[in-house]
């Protein structure tokens, strides 16, 4: 019988706690059955001493079996009460301990500085002794082996499950700065793994970063202008309010990759993948989007005013209050998009493109139909019939 447990009692699987749980729930089905029983006798007939004397034990054993029951529930709760709270304490033990392990994490990769200090040290002097400026093998099989080394680990001041790496994100800054032979500097770029670093506050314009690997990484506040990241492999980075103008992100994984109020003006992007991406109220005035794969993506709010849409697939991707004045839209796909509050004044589309909104249940498609009708822009031979949208 112990093993009959309340809800609140089943989380704990005590043996006791159930025991008196159930010890309860019996006395007050049997004094229930008790006075069910009285209730049936003829109280209008003259009792018998022996039926009075058993109607008295009967009352005696439904008031003890009623104490029991009040006990056994009480005595549950109580103990239930109990062990809430020694849970709790253990939780808390828990996370003290996890905290310890993440802060002695910390202080383990923190204590790899001095060695990416060293190396730098190093790729410096064999730079400035070299009139080729190219780096040994000994020297690159070190900046290998240390990235291997530095590992991500959470951050003890910031709420996040994301592990970066600031001691790697040096590194990489700091072979960014050197003055090595391009052709040392590619190999570097092309063969180390620089994900999940973490970089802010810096100036890497110009660089020319193609094929490199910075997944996962947060590299915020950063200035990236002009520079080269074609081929490269950017899931899950964020780029939050860095500044990505001109920059080459052709070819790219983008899958999940953040640029929240990142400048982006004339960023070409074309072929690359997009989707899960978060680019809210980023700046991608005069962008180059053809063909690129943006599906579940947050462009809501984004300024994409004369950017370069052509092909591109734009599947249950939002893009509310996004403003997309004198964009080419021409032969876009979009599957339950959002475009509600968007600003389409003078974008450039297909004869078919309402038609084409409302096939793919598109949200803000009414409004849209309201406010704006199609001017024939130019006929073209072997080209798509270009319409501009005008406000009624």
């Amino acid at each position: 019988m112990g093993y009959i447990r309340f809800p609140l009692v089943q989380h704990d699987s005590s043996f006791w706690f159930g025991f008196c749980a159930s010890l309860g729930v019996v006395s007050v089905l049997v004094l229930v059955l008790g006075l069910w029983h009285i209730n049936q006798k003829d109280g209008t007939k003259k009792r018998s001493i022996t039926a009075q004397l058993s109607q008295k034990k009967l009352s005696l054993t439904m008031i003890a079996l009623s104490f029991l029951a009040i006990c056994g529930l009480v005595t549950s709760f109580i103990l239930v009460s109990i062990n809430k709270s020694f849970v709790e304490q253990l939780e808390l033990k828990d996370r003290e301990v996890q905290n310890g392990l993440l802060q002695i994490s910390v202080l383990k990769q923190k204590k790899l500085m001095p060695l990416v200090s060293s190396l730098l040290s190093r790729v410096q002097r064999e730079v400035e002794s070299s009139y080729s400026r190219e780096l040994s093998e000994v020297t690159f099989t070190q900046i290998t082996n240390l990235t291997q080394t530095l590992k991500p680990y959470l951050s003890p001041m910031v709420e996040t499950d994301r592990k970066y790496s600031f001691e790697k994100g040096q590194l990489f800054y700091g072979l960014c700065n050197s003055d090595m032979a391009p052709s040392s500097f590619d190999r570097i770029i092309s063969t180390v793994d620089f994900s999940n670093i973490e970089l802010s506050s810096a100036d890497l314009s110009g660089t020319n970063l193609k094929g490199i690997n910075l997944s996962n990484s947060k590299i915020v506040t950063v200035n990236l202008t002009g520079v080269s990241l074609e081929g490269a492999n950017l899931f899950g980075a964020d780029f939050s309010m860095s500044n990505l103008d001109s920059a080459d992100l052709r070819n790219c994984n983008l899958r999940e990759t953040v640029f929240q109020r990142s400048k982006m003006n004339a960023v070409s992007m074309s072929q690359s993948t997009l989707s899960g991406g978060d680019f809210s109220n980023a700046e991608l005035r005069n962008a180059d989007l053809t063909n690129c794969i943006v599906h579940n993506a947050n462009l809501s709010g984004a300024q994409l005013n004369d950017a370069n849409m052509k092909g591109i697939s734009l599947n249950s991707t939002n893009l509310s209050f996004a403003t997309m004045v004198r964009a080419k839209l021409l032969n876009i796909k979009m599957l339950h998009g959002d475009i509600s509050e968007a600003n389409l004044v003078n974008a450039k589309v297909q004869g078919d493109w309402i038609s084409l909104l409302d096939s793919s249940n598109t949200i803000g498609r009414e409004t849209i139909k309201e406010k704006y009708f199609l001017l024939l822009d130019s006929v073209q031979k072997d080209t798509i019939t270009s319409y501009s949208l005008r406000c009624n």
